[in-house]
């Protein structure tokens, strides 16, 4: 009795181990839609320390030529002003900033919209020539229930132009104001 209710639970186990499995064979390459959410691939990230690997919000995508490829901010920030308060509104422009200092590789504006030089260190991975940024929506604005900071995840695509490759990114901003008041970003996941 008690091996054929053993044989029957591993037996169900095995059927349920393949039925979850079964669309593990399918590619790496997705797009990333509000109808698809894609899940993180492991990439390289200053944010662990030494250049290790971290998990984040990048998965390749071989969908689009390389040479087809427009940069830019196509994100209208403006008609995001209505989910925040009169107060927090100028943090998008912090926000924007930043992007627009990726876009065009502007490096003094890029490191001038972090709250402190060791911020700036730890968050070079972002920014390097080999890399072209094309932003196109927020998907999220959340206020940190801890403090407060602003999370603003803002998605898009990334090609790298040493591989040829490009990548669907969802950058996480975590943005709070400064002792001045300014907003600043304190990191980006």
């Amino acid at each position: 009795m008690l091996k054929s209710t053993l044989v029957s639970i591993l037996l169900t186990a095995f059927i349920l181990l393949t039925a979850c499995a079964g669309g593990l064979n399918k590619s790496n390459t997705a797009v990333n839609t509000p109808g698809n959410d894609v899940k993180p691939t492991v990439s390289q990230s200053p944010l662990n320390g030494n250049s290790g690997v971290k998990e984040q919000d990048i998965t390749e995508t071989n969908l689009e030529d390389v040479s087809n490829f427009d940069s830019g901010m196509f994100i209208n920030l403006k008609s995001y002003e209505d989910q925040l308060t009169e107060e927090n509104v100028s943090a998008l422009s912090a926000l924007e900033k930043n992007l627009a200092a990726l876009v065009e590789h502007n490096n003094t504006d890029y490191n001038a919209g972090f709250v402190n030089e060791k911020l700036v260190d730890a968050m070079k991975y972002y920014y390097s020539e080999q890399f072209q940024y094309r932003f196109t929506a927020i998907e999220s604005i959340e206020p940190n229930p801890m403090n407060d900071n602003l999370h603003i995840t803002v998605t898009g695509q990334r090609l790298d132009t040493n591989t040829q490759t490009i990548e669907d990114v969802k950058m996480m901003y975590a943005l709070g104001q400064n002792d001045p008041g300014d907003w600043v970003i304190y990191t980006i996941d």
